[in-house]
């Protein structure tokens, strides 16, 4: 347990897990509130409301917790670093599978802005966490919340694992634990949770050539071919419905090309560009520079 004391009443807490959101209790004035249930890593909470302002207030957390920074702050506006995040949508306009943290703002640069800007409901998938590389999970969240992204992205479950095929990228996760249907499974259970109108997804070569994007964007294809079929995964079938997005954007892809305008200055991102608030994410990434 941390007890936190303040001359003045504290209104609002602001906690940064380190690698893993564990379930915790908030005590002040009496009361008790369940905090973690919605596994943020950057999770922001509003005292106040939940129990009333106070002097002191207690954070109980569970064996094997791990923190990396907590702040607190007293009434007023917040600063404009701190991240209030809404839970993963219901249903999304626009669904983007990125590979890896940082490929949302390196290869699709311009389309989250973009689709904020136009009123759209956006989810972000990954396919691959990065809890080997510590900083990057607060990067990536960083780096959405600057390009304007406030519901919570879908973290993979996948290892970051580099090749340079599609055949080495099955390899090197099979060697891993996982196969082909691991991968599909994933898929379409997203599509199948999020009912996108639109998926986005990497280019069938990977961009420039690695395995994993690869891997990823033939996994999505199939996906959207049989999302809409209950006699696949019957599982999340049961759990969500099946569901078959109208539209499945391809990176690069050759035919029926789309050119989207992301240089026209957007009033909602006071007067930055799409593609210029894409580049604040992708400064966010300070391991990838």
């Amino acid at each position: 347990s941390l007890t936190i004391t303040s001359q003045e009443p504290i209104a609002s807490l602001y906690v940064e897990f380190y690698l893993e959101s564990k379930p915790w209790i908030l005590k002040a004035n009496g009361k008790e509130c369940d905090r973690g249930r919605d596994s943020f890593l950057h999770e922001h909470v509003d005292v106040a409301s939940l129990t009333g302002e106070s002097k002191e207030i207690v954070m109980t957390f569970p064996k094997g917790a791990s923190i990396s920074e907590i702040r607190a702050f007293t009434a007023g506006k917040l600063p404009d670093d701190l991240q209030v995040w809404d839970k993963p949508c219901e249903k999304a306009d626009l669904l983007l599978f990125s590979s890896h943290s940082d490929d949302e703002q390196l290869f699709f640069a311009g389309v989250l802005p973009y689709s904020v800007d136009y009123g759209a409901a956006v989810q972000v998938v990954y396919f691959c966490e990065h809890t080997n590389t510590p900083v990057r999970p607060h990067e990536q969240l960083n780096g959405l919340w600057a390009a304007g992204i406030r519901n919570y992205p879908v973290i993979g479950i996948f290892p970051d694992l580099y090749s340079e095929s599609r055949e080495g990228g099955m390899q090197v996760f099979a060697n891993a634990g996982y196969g082909y249907d691991d991968f599909l499974e994933w898929q379409v259970e997203n599509l199948r949770r999020f009912k996108p109108q639109v998926a986005v997804s990497h280019d069938f070569n990977g961009e420039y050539g690695h395995g994993m994007h690869k891997l990823n964007a033939a996994m999505m294809k199939r996906a959207v071919e049989i999302s809409g079929d209950k006699s696949f995964f019957s599982e999340t079938a049961e759990k969500y419905g099946v569901y078959t997005p109208k539209k499945l954007y391809v990176h690069l892809y050759g035919e029926n090309k789309i050119v989207m305008d992301y240089d026209t200055p957007s009033e909602f991102f006071g007067g930055k560009t799409p593609f210029e608030m894409s580049k604040l994410g992708f400064l966010e990434h300070k391991s990838q520079q």
